[in-house]
């Protein structure tokens, strides 16, 4: 399911006050063409205390955008997963 940009920011919205429910959304944010998604995705993923989480943002510790790759850093982080 490809979401949209106002899915995404709902789902951005949601993780960074920590609902759970963001969580599939938001994993698939990580993959936007987006770079601006990508961060906030994985800033918002850092927020919810999920173990789901922590491989798509382990993936994305490759991505090409240097502050995305700071974003996943700090979420995993913030995870306990460093």
């Amino acid at each position: 399911m490809k979401i949209g940009w106002s899915e995404t920011v709902l789902a951005m919205s949601l993780g960074l006050i920590g609902d759970p429910r963001a969580v599939d959304p938001l994993i698939e944010a990580l993959n936007d063409e987006n770079e601006w998604v990508r961060l906030n995705a994985a800033k918002a993923l850092g927020e919810i205390n999920d173990p789901r989480t922590i491989k798509p943002l382990v993936e994305a510790m490759d991505d090409n955008n240097v502050d995305v790759r700071e974003a996943v850093r700090e979420a995993l982080e913030k995870l306990g997963a460093d």
